[in-house]
């Protein structure tokens, strides 16, 4: 057997072994996890307005209900997708005074959610995830409804229309979350503020740390990828100036790993090479996650998202016919394995310096310099878990596979 053939198949197999020594944090019982619950409740949204033999006609609904129990969030993304086809068809031959109409009764669940998330109080880590991801719903849902409102004013009501849909879609977005967020606010309560600064401080590190990877990436080209990389990096510093530090750490995580994939990605030799690298590489992000799902206060929606894309998309890849569109789909699993990792570890981040500052708070009563007494740690304080995965990438680099073991 190849020298550096052995060598993955043992890399590969050490993940498998970590995989099973954290089976019991890897989804243990999805009928109970904070991520099927989101599904659970859009599904009984949907059925409460929607017999299910009519939903049944659409794609979207009957691959989410195949996902719910192995992949909920990415189900929950379908029944949203769902939604909106059935919004689209209700009100697709609407004349303009129902469009006027439907126009003012958006702007009144805008305002009526808006209320919501103004009267909400954040008491826990987890619960201010999930308002964060409410809030950036309703962000949502008011940029689209702007744009809804130009077009009908200026007599584009036919193009009014998807805006109004995606809009009213954003808002149960947001209504679906904020059900999550009250349901994760009910453990031990500390101060919002701790949280929010918290948060601040870490997302704030974060950003010089992708700030660092993407000048070494940029010292050697300039690419589209490369581009789009620096773009979410913007995006996150204007997070952070809005006070959404949540989105900013997200957003930070976001293109540092991203820049990571693209600095360790060269390509793939063949078709087996890449499906191997991706099931290795997977198998890191499964780690991380497996120390979120041990964190009981800590959720990460977005990483989660990501990890359960990549298993799709690994499985596509597997089942593709060709070697050119399977290699396609591997280096899209790749690079969401990469990501999900960084926002997994960013939320890891976020959940050790809250514990440190939280001490520090209840210590000192002083929470301006319990921020600043935590200010020289960075932002991986799970070191064991960074070492690990720092030497699994290493692997994957070094050990390029010619043939997959079947």
């Amino acid at each position: 057997m190849n020298h550096n053939v052995r060598k993955s198949i043992i890399l590969l197999l050490f993940v498998n072994i970590i995989l099973v020594v954290n089976a019991p944090f890897l989804h243990a019982d999805e009928e109970q996890n904070v991520y099927y619950e989101l599904f659970q409740h859009k599904k009984d949204a949907l059925i409460s307005l929607y017999n299910s033999s009519y939903l049944a006609t659409f794609e979207d609904y009957n691959e989410a209900m195949n996902y719910q129990y192995t992949y909920p969030l990415y189900a929950y993304k379908l029944l949203v997708d769902c939604q909106k086809i059935v919004f689209f068809l209700e009100y697709s031959n609407s004349t303009e005074s129902e469009i006027s109409a439907l126009i003012h009764t958006v702007y009144g669940k805008n305002i009526n959610t808006s209320n919501l998330l103004n009267q909400f109080t954040i008491s826990t880590l987890s619960s201010y995830e999930w308002y964060s991801m409410a809030e950036k719903s309703l962000r949502e849902a008011d940029d689209f409804l702007n744009i809804a409102q130009t077009a009908f004013n200026e007599d584009h009501f036919s193009e009014s229309l998807p805006y109004l849909i995606s809009s009213l879609s954003s808002i149960n977005k947001c209504k679906d979350y904020m059900d999550i967020a009250q349901l994760r606010n009910n453990e031990t309560q500390i101060n919002s503020s701790i949280i929010q600064n918290v948060c601040k401080d870490i997302a704030e590190k974060w950003i010089q740390l992708t700030e660092g990877t993407l000048k070494y990436l940029e010292s050697f080209e300039e690419t589209t990828a490369i581009t789009h990389c620096r773009e979410v990096l913007n995006t996150s510093r204007n997070d952070y100036e809005n006070g959404k530090y949540y989105d900013s750490l997200m957003n930070a995580a976001y293109a540092k790993g991203n820049a990571e994939y693209l600095i360790s990605h060269p390509g793939f030799t063949d078709r087996e090479n890449g499906l191997t690298i991706c099931d290795t590489y997977l198998g890191v992000s499964k780690i991380v996650l497996a120390m979120v799902y041990g964190e009981s206060d800590i959720d990460a929606p977005e990483a989660e998202l990501l990890l359960e894309k990549a298993v799709l998309h690994l499985h596509d890849a597997e089942n593709e016919s060709s070697d050119g569109g399977s290699m396609a789909i591997s280096s899209l699993c790749l690079k969401e394995s990469y990501i999900c990792s960084e926002q997994g570890k960013a939320a890891l981040s976020l959940k050790n310096e809250f514990i440190t500052s939280s001490l520090s708070y209840e210590d000192n009563s002083a929470n301006e310099s319990m921020i600043h007494n935590t200010d020289e740690e960075g932002p991986h304080e799970n070191s064991s878990i960074d070492l690990f995965i720092i030497f699994l990438v290493i692997g994957i680099v070094l050990f390029t596979v010619k043939k997959r073991k079947k």
